[in-house]
């Protein structure tokens, strides 16, 4: 693996870390200004989420559903400045008290 992947690897690893405390200011510090990600679980629609005003949304929209969050990331696969990550995504809902795992 090469150096720079080794970087984006740890990278990707800390902001899974920062998600998992619904931190957002922690993400924040992570993601360029002109981030762009969508994601399955915060929203039904195809949403995407911009900026680093889109990663506080994010961050609010499922701190607002869940009481708690744990993410993994199981496998990055990257080729020049973008990634794409497998996962593993566990939560309890917030009213209901279910978990689920994705």
């Amino acid at each position: 693996m090469s150096q720079e992947n080794v970087e984006i690897k740890a990278g990707i690893e800390r902001a899974y870390e920062a998600l998992s405390r619904l931190d957002a200011e922690a993400m924040v510090s992570l993601c360029e200004p002109d981030v762009e990600f969508r994601s399955r679980i915060a929203e039904a629609d195809d949403v995407t989420y911009r900026g680093h005003d889109g990663v506080r949304d994010y961050i609010a929209s499922l701190a607002e559903v869940f009481e708690w969050v744990r993410t993994e990331a199981l496998e990055v696969i990257g080729e020049g400045d973008r990634a794409v990550v497998c996962n593993r995504f566990r939560a309890r809902g917030r009213r209901s008290g279910v978990e689920v795992e994705e």
